[in-house]
């Protein structure tokens, strides 16, 4: 009975041993229609976007950035448009701005979006496709705006309204926290053609012009140890071509202060003369400290002592021209 069993097992084993296996496919899928051709709306109520990547997520973060492509490039012919209508003598647009506009544009993050299509056209290969709706877009950004506006506005309030540079500090970093505040106003009247947003307009005006005028009102003077003497041209000619004004001496109620200190350690080695440097910046606003910075300079000369430090005012004269006045003394937003 044994023997008949295992007979019986050969034979089967046998059979699907010649049975021909047919091996996984691996060509891939073509592209749907809807990837080559994106639906279109005729009631302009949403937009859309396909895109690929290896796996879902990466398909549907593609559409995304296709949508905001999209939206880019509609901002920037609506800005292009306008500019033309009300410049009738205006022929040469600034491509500069359109570029700008299309860019910052395409950084927009889109949260609500319903995904219409999801395809695996091969192992690694996905396809997607979106649908955001223009006006919960629209509705979204302008509650940011709005969000934005409310805080600045109550950080405003909170300002001393003795102190010109701390002011101004604040002003500039705020103009620098709403650098894409006008072109998300842009994509607002593309999404919504009708809505008027004068009031954030002028909101973005006050800021620029407290800014300005704060500025104007800023009075820099340079407080310098013996050893820091050599610096004082440089710092004063950088602040001045920031649009500043700088006295050419310090008084004894001085507003506003950059105060250098500096720390030298001299040397010769192989007939050089070597200059070490550290060089404190500190910003003073009423006698308070608002920003600093230090420096750490060598120079080295064969002549003299002097000669090295000359070669030391050459490396911080090319500093302040690659950097900024902004990042040698410390203040960011200056």
């Amino acid at each position: 009975m044994k023997l008949w069993n295992v007979v019986w097992l050969i034979l089967i084993l046998q059979g699907c041993s010649t049975q021909s296996t047919q091996p996984l496919s691996t060509a891939e899928k073509p592209m749907p229609g809807w990837f080559l051709q994106l639906p279109t709306d005729k009631a302009g109520k949403a937009l859309y976007g396909a895109g690929e990547g290896t796996s879902r997520k990466a398909a549907i973060q593609a559409a995304l950035v296709d949508i905001a492509s999209q939206l880019s490039i509609q901002v920037a012919s609506d800005f292009e448009t306008r500019l033309n209508v009300k410049e009738s003598t205006y022929t040469l647009v600034d491509r500069s701005t359109q570029k700008q506009i299309r860019s910052q544009v395409s950084e927009i993050t889109i949260q609500d979006y319903q995904v219409l299509e999801v395809e695996r056209l091969s192992y690694d290969k996905y396809v997607a496709l979106l649908e955001v709706s223009k006006r919960k877009l629209f509705n979204d950004l302008k509650l940011q705006v709005q969000q934005q506006v409310s805080l600045l506005t109550a950080a405003e309030q909170n300002q001393s309204p003795n102190n010109a540079l701390v002011q101004y500090l604040f002003y500039q970093n705020s103009l620098d926290s709403l650098k894409t505040f006008e072109q998300t106003l842009r994509i607002l009247e593309t999404l919504n053609p009708t809505v008027s947003l004068q009031s954030y307009r002028q909101f973005l005006t006050h800021y620029q012009n407290q800014a300005n005028q704060l500025k104007s009102q800023i009075q820099w003077e340079i407080e310098a140890d013996q050893p820091s003497q050599k610096w004082v041209s440089l710092i004063q000619h950088a602040l001045s071509q920031k649009g500043f004004r700088v006295a050419t001496s310090v008084a004894s109620n001085s507003a506003t202060v950059v105060r250098l200190r500096t720390q030298l350690n001299s040397s010769q080695a192989y007939g050089f003369h070597i200059a070490r440097v550290v060089l404190n910046i500190d910003i003073l606003s009423q006698g308070i400290s608002v920003g600093g910075n230090q420096i750490h300079l060598k120079g080295q000369a064969v002549k003299s002592l002097d000669q090295a430090l000359n070669n030391v005012a050459t490396k911080l004269k090319k500093q302040l021209e690659q950097q900024g006045i902004n990042q040698v003394v410390g203040l960011r937003h200056l």
